[in-house]
């Protein structure tokens, strides 16, 4: 993303430590998304796909927010609350949307019963 928006040089000579923090972290999610104890072979399905889009989407918002904050330093605390509102917001709705509150046997993944019970 620096190389397309900012154009920044960001080649394997240019910036070697992150071509080796990428490469951990591809190799890291493929292990974690991918390895299959039972030996039944590679089975993907959207929940990859899913998780593939989540991490890109974490990375674009961190350089998002550290091309905001260098442009305005003194933004960071409304900055900041407003990424943890938004997302505190589209959990809340994607926990309603689910379909578990109200079900038989929900009453268990409340913070209480999940340490108690």
């Amino acid at each position: 993303l620096e190389a397309f928006v900012n154009k920044k040089p960001m080649g394997l000579k240019d910036a070697p430590q992150i071509w080796l923090a990428a490469t951990l972290c591809i190799a890291g999610v493929g292990v974690l998304e991918l390895y299959d104890p039972t030996g039944a072979g590679l089975d993907t399905g959207w929940g990859d796909v899913l998780s593939i889009l989540q991490a890109v989407g974490f990375g674009t918002s961190f350089f998002l927010t550290e091309r905001m904050m260098r442009g305005q330093p003194e933004q960071a605390l409304p900055i900041t609350a407003v990424q943890v509102s938004v997302s505190a917001l589209v959990c809340f709705f994607w926990c309603l949307a689910d379909g578990w509150i109200g079900q038989p046997g929900s009453e268990s993944l409340g913070i209480p019963f999940m340490f108690l019970d």
